[in-house]
């Protein structure tokens, strides 16, 4: 018997409530045969070869997801991973989906969950999917889905910090080191899975590493004056814009971009996210 851990954020931090199991750091939750498949090794687990139930819950999940409804599109990938745990396309669109719907204070948290699944999904990309022209069609979804996320957090950073942060605030050390975490970490995630792109298929989708390496630059580069003139952004934009430049001689890393400010002044917050407000 295993032990019980949730299948999208890694915690065995699951606690019975009102007949279901509920991980207590995602919000995951399990019925109680799917935490028997979970706890349970093969032989209580179903296989993902050719199993009708599996294929159902697939077209399932992809309805959904092509209808936006991403909470039940989340459902049914989270149950095709309790079948299937290496299918890089559940793997994903949990990670995509749960990203659609978390709330803004809970960034933190699924920011190191896509940290810990992205070279997942890349791994099985490239074990489970043969055809080329199919592969590459899959490794630029997943990376337009996967700046798409970062997107959405580095914004939120910037909105809170830009517009509704008390202004009287933005000058005070813990906020601006809040504030260039958050921004740090979308910029975290797009430089590695550029990394992982090189390393797990060499220069086959470089296009793609390229992709995200520059919007990690992009994002240094869009935050506040004062770390876009540090020497260890110099050395980070240096490094990146030299990786670029294998790939595209013609690349030019942008100079400080002044962030737009409009400030709304009927309602600001005292900080950032939960931790500060």
């Amino acid at each position: 018997m295993k032990e019980l851990k949730c299948e999208l954020c890694g915690s065995n931090n699951l606690v019975k409530q009102e007949g279901v199991f509920v991980c207590q750091s995602c919000n995951a939750r399990y019925s109680l045969e799917e935490a028997r498949k979970m706890m349970f090794d093969g032989e209580q687990t179903v296989k993902a070869t050719e199993s009708p139930e599996l294929t159902n819950l697939y077209t399932l999940a992809r309805k959904e997801l092509d209808s936006n409804n991403f909470t039940a599109a989340w459902d049914y990938y989270r149950r095709i991973l309790l079948m299937d745990p290496k299918s890089w396309e559940a793997l994903f669109y949990t990670t995509y989906c749960r990203s659609k719907t978390i709330k803004l204070e809970e960034f933190i948290m699924f920011e190191g969950i896509i940290l810990k699944t992205y070279k997942k999904v890349l791994i099985s990309i490239r074990d489970e999917i043969t055809d080329e022209n199919r592969q590459k069609e899959i490794i630029e979804d997943v990376t337009n889905k996967t700046i798409e996320m970062t997107d959405k957090f580095y914004n939120a950073s910037k909105h809170y910090y830009n517009i509704e942060l008390d202004p009287k605030l933005r000058a005070e050390r813990k906020y601006i080191t809040e504030y260039l975490d958050r921004c740090g970490n979308a910029e975290l995630i797009l430089k590695l899975f550029g990394n992982s792109l090189i390393s797990l298929f060499g220069i086959k989708y470089s296009d793609f590493a390229v992709k995200a390496w520059k919007q990690s630059i992009e994002y240094r580069m869009t935050r506040i004056p004062n770390i876009s003139e540090t020497p260890e952004t110099q050395k980070i934009i240096n490094e990146y814009t030299a990786k670029i430049k294998l790939y595209d001689p013609t690349y030019v890393a942008p100079e400080y971009q002044e962030p737009e400010m409009k400030f709304d002044t009927t309602k600001k917050k005292k900080g950032l996210f939960g931790r500060f407000r």
